[in-house]
C-alpha cells in the first residue's frame, strides 16, 4: 500500500504507480499519462510526476518513489540532475530519448527490465 503523502509540493502526482515513476515537465504530462496507460495495460504500474519547479526540487516525493518503485524515468537530463539528490544508490534510472508517449513507454519498459 502506498504511504499517504500530501503531494502538495513542486511535484504533482498525476498518476500513482508502484513499478516505475515517470518524471516529466507539465508540458509533457499528456504524453506521460498516455504512456502510463499503455504500460498499465502491459502490467507495469507507472506513476506520473509532473515537476513544476526544479528549485527547490520536491525531494520528499522523489525519495518516496525511489524507495517504493526503485525505478525512475526522467523526461530529460535537467530533471534528473535536479532530483538525483533524493534518490538512493539502488534506484534504477533512465532518461527518455524523446518527449512523446512512445519514447516514455519504451523507456519505462526498459528500466523495468533492469530487474
Amino acid at each position: 500500500m502506498l504511504e499517504a503523502l500530501s503531494f502538495e509540493g513542486t511535484t504533482k502526482v498525476l498518476n500513482k504507480g508502484v513499478d516505475v515513476a515517470l518524471a516529466v515537465r507539465p508540458a509533457d504530462a499528456d504524453a506521460a499519462l498516455a504512456a502510463a496507460k499503455v504500460c498499465g495495460v502491459c502490467g507495469v504500474s507507472t506513476a506520473v510526476l509532473s515537476v513544476t519547479e526544479l528549485s527547490p526540487i520536491d525531494t520528499r516525493t522523489f525519495a518516496h518513489f525511489a524507495n517504493t518503485a526503485g525505478r525512475l524515468v526522467f523526461a530529460d537530463r535537467e530533471l534528473y540532475q535536479a532530483a538525483k539528490c533524493a534518490l538512493n544508490e539502488n534506484t534504477k534510472v533512465r532518461i527518455a530519448p524523446g518527449r512523446d508517449a512512445e519514447a516514455f513507454s519504451d523507456t519505462v519498459f526498459a528500466v523495468k527490465r533492469q530487474e
